[in-house]
């Protein structure tokens, strides 16, 4: 299509059309690069003395990682070596999610284009050796919530067994995003680095909006959300928030990367996160500025201070502070009784949990939900992943290098 640039003002040129206005290719690539820099510099302006800061980017075969990928790239090399070359870390899914042929030509248009760049590549399942210790569930007699019994330690744990307990897709999505981002930041920690960058567009954070309320996640909404944010000594960055899926489509098509479109989500939503995404992916195309505003309103979000009678711990399923009584309070809430589950018997090696550390220890909101209706007994990872002995004296090391 021929037409006249909105930057450049140079008249029939090849043109693209983004939020309703056209682009010459040159323009549009420098548009989108430029709202990536403008993200970074404001992180940066935050941490000015870790201008440095070593860095990985999550990477998963979307157009939005690869895109990602491309424009750091281009800024080390511009930059003639002002800033370190990160590193692609890259969790693989076998056995726990369908990866699409597309997904994995990006992945090798990527190796073959950026050799340079080093890869991390980790299965899922090495989140099965890092489980130092387990958590025991069984559904309530009462509700089908699940409830924690007891601990166990250093036995071989399944994860592809504990999500096949998993009543739903929901619960499945939902629990695989927990382990994803568990191991991402346990291996970003484990190899040194200090700044993890993910790819999550302006139309996957607004889905992500709708997809933590719904399955009554809300309060995590400020680290899903924010520019950035900091997990276990680790900074979580979002620059690409400002850019939509659509968007990072068309970029794709001009640098030349294969299959620059996403699969479609067609046929009946299997769960709440194909739903939202769905929807948003449809909302974007003809109101971007919808989208746009769902992420800046809530990127507003703050974590509520504590108050001072407020008993909070920390949920041992998904790792995340939680209040205590969220148990209580979802039996308050919830319109329907369930019909009384058979009691699950709790295995001998056990350690069963009783009174005040039971309580202590029980599961947040978001997890009591998700988990709801379980098949039977189920074992799953303690959160947070605790480091070993070997990864702390690294870590120790690495900071006395920087001292």
């Amino acid at each position: 299509m021929l037409g006249t640039c909105l930057k450049c003002k140079q008249a029939e040129v090849p043109v693209v059309l983004a939020r309703k206005e056209s682009y010459c290719h040159a323009c549009y690539l420098h548009f989108c690069r430029a709202k990536y820099r403008r993200a970074m510099d404001a992180f940066r302006l935050t941490l000015a003395d870790h201008a440095r800061l070593p860095t990985l980017l999550a990477v998963s075969g979307s157009i939005a990682s690869c895109v990602l990928v491309e424009m750091v790239h281009g800024v080390v090399e511009r930059t003639h070596g002002a800033y370190d070359m990160p590193g692609i870390l890259h969790i693989e899914l076998d056995g726990f999610k369908h990866i699409s042929e597309k997904r994995q030509r990006r992945l090798a248009w990527l190796k073959e284009r950026f050799p340079e760049m080093q890869w991390i590549t980790v299965p899922l399942e090495k989140l099965e050796s890092l489980a130092t210790e387990q958590i025991v569930l069984v559904p309530d007699a009462s509700d089908g919530t699940p409830r924690l019994v007891g601990n166990v330690s250093r036995k071989p744990l399944s994860l592809k067994t504990s999500f096949s307990a998993l009543s739903s897709q929901t619960a499945q999505e939902d629990m695989l995003g927990v382990y994803i981002d568990a191991l991402l930041f346990h291996e970003t920690k484990q190899a040194g680095a200090h700044c993890l960058q993910f790819a999550e567009t302006a139309t996957k954070i607004a889905a992500k909006v709708l997809t933590q309320t719904a399955l009554g996640r809300g309060y995590t909404l400020p680290s899903h959300v924010a520019d950035s944010t900091q997990r276990d000594g680790v900074w979580a960055v979002r620059p690409m928030k400002g850019l939509l899926e659509e968007e990072l489509s068309l970029y794709a098509s001009l640098i030349g990367m294969p299959d620059p479109v996403e699969d479609e989500v067609s046929g009946k939503p299997g769960s709440i996160g194909t739903l939202t995404q769905r929807y948003f992916r449809t909302l974007e195309k003809d109101f971007p500025s919808l989208v746009a505003t769902v992420v800046r309103t809530t990127g507003k979000l703050v974590t509520p201070d504590q108050t001072a009678d407020e008993k909070t711990g920390q949920c041992p399923v998904c790792g995340l502070t939680t209040k205590v009584g969220a148990r209580g309070w979802l039996q308050d809430v919830t319109a329907n009784v369930q019909a009384p589950i058979e009691g699950q018997p709790v295995p001998e090696d056990v350690l069963v949990l009783g009174g005040p550390a039971a309580e202590e220890e029980d599961l947040c909101y978001g997890c009591l939900v998700a988990l709801r209706h379980t098949r039977g007994t189920t074992n799953l990872i303690k959160m947070p992943l605790s480091q070993s002995a070997t990864e702390k004296e690294t870590l120790d090391e690495y900071l006395l290098a920087e001292e």
